[in-house]
């Protein structure tokens, strides 16, 4: 069981940072009053990833049960 795990783990944070490479592709260049939106938009989804990895840490590090 500790495999399945470790692999469900793997894989949350692999999609948290995923999401947080999306955030940073979300940046802009320049900040309008559409950047700031942008850049508004890129912190809530940087925050989810940031979560999404910890949360996935803390999968793939859980202690087995015995």
């Amino acid at each position: 069981m500790s495999l399945r795990f470790r692999i469900i783990g793997a894989v949350i944070v692999a999609s948290g940072l995923a999401v947080c490479y999306g955030a940073f592709a979300m940046w802009p260049a320049s900040f309008t009053a559409l950047g700031v939106l942008q850049v508004a938009g890129a912190v809530v989804v940087a925050l989810v990833g940031i979560g999404n990895v910890i949360a996935g840490a803390a999968v793939f590090f859980k202690p087995a049960r015995d």
